[in-house]
């Protein structure tokens, strides 16, 4: 989505039956002046479904709640409130085997387990859920589907490297929302050692510089151990993270990914915990490959 209209364009071409708007969050600010504009845009579909379709929300996110106040056709609420149709309660980590939890289907409730680390994984897996329930699908047919799941590549899967060394390969891209989830999720995982390897956050528009300091911030108050920035911007994450008591033998800042892989391979050791994650443009999955090539 890079401006107001296009979504409303989407719509005319093929009106939904059934409009999923998983959350609002700060992300392509560098078209909208404001997360209450990328909300509004986001809007566009909810407009744009036909009159006796389904909307499918998320009802944790006030936002949405507050685009869809007008919506007068039949909503089916997603989240881990207790309003929610599909929610997922009593929710347990259980290391790295992701999590687990009770998934409440309307009137039926299962316990799930799934090899997900994030919140917004999680999140996902109950707007789909969701949309599988304004389908009318069964409960039933959908339970033997969900040992199947697995996350697509880059997209925060667990590779498993020699002497014990985990990498999490969240290479496709990176928004301030999608970090914080993944930071907060990876700290409390068993490891000898935690690298975060990040590069830029990019579309984040003026405000750019104050999101990649944050992320620095919340490196050092998780407790990271090594942070390791790619880009420009991503320096700013060194400042948030010093600030916040790193110490500067703790963080590493290279201008690409090929120049950070030689280092990164230099710092690991056995049974670390490393997080790669940054923007398409910065070409950070680079890093991973080379950590599989010379690690696995």
């Amino acid at each position: 989505m890079s401006a107001p209209g296009e979504i409303k364009t989407l719509t005319k071409i093929a009106p939904p039956d059934i409009a999923v708007i998983t959350n609002i969050k700060p992300v392509h600010l560098q078209f909208f002046n404001s997360i209450e504009e990328i909300a509004f845009a986001k809007k566009e579909i909810l407009d744009g479904t036909k009159n006796d379709g389904i909307a499918v929300l998320n009802g944790d996110d006030p936002l949405v709640k507050k685009i869809a106040a007008d919506w007068k056709g039949k909503k089916i609420l997603f989240g881990l409130s207790a309003e929610c149709e599909v929610r997922a309660q009593n929710i347990q980590k259980v290391g790295w085997e992701g999590m687990s939890f009770e998934l409440r289907y309307g009137n039926r409730e299962e316990k799930i387990s799934l090899p997900f680390f994030y919140e917004s994984h999680l999140c996902n897996f109950l707007a789909a859920s969701a949309a599988a329930k304004a389908l009318s699908v069964p409960f039933e047919d959908i339970l033997p589907q969900i040992i199947t799941l697995k996350l697509f590549s880059h997209r925060g899967t667990l590779v498993c490297l020699a002497k014990n060394i985990r990498l999490i390969d969240d290479s496709y891209n990176s928004n301030p929302a999608g970090l914080e989830s993944a930071l907060k999720a990876l700290a409390s995982l068993p490891s000898k050692r935690k690298i975060a390897v990040l590069g830029d956050m990019l579309e984040l528009g003026e405000k750019e510089v104050e999101y990649h300091i944050q992320a620095g911030k919340q490196v050092a108050e998780w407790g990271w151990d090594i942070l390791v920035t790619v880009g420009i911007l991503s320096q700013h994450m060194a400042d948030g993270a010093l600030s916040s008591g790193m110490r500067a033998d703790q963080i590493f800042s290279f201008k690409n990914s090929e120049e950070a892989a030689e280092e990164i391979l230099t710092l690991l050791q056995e049974g670390d915990l490393i997080l790669v994650k940054g923007s398409r443009k910065i070409e950070i999955e680079k890093i991973v490959e080379r950590l599989k090539m010379e690690r696995q």
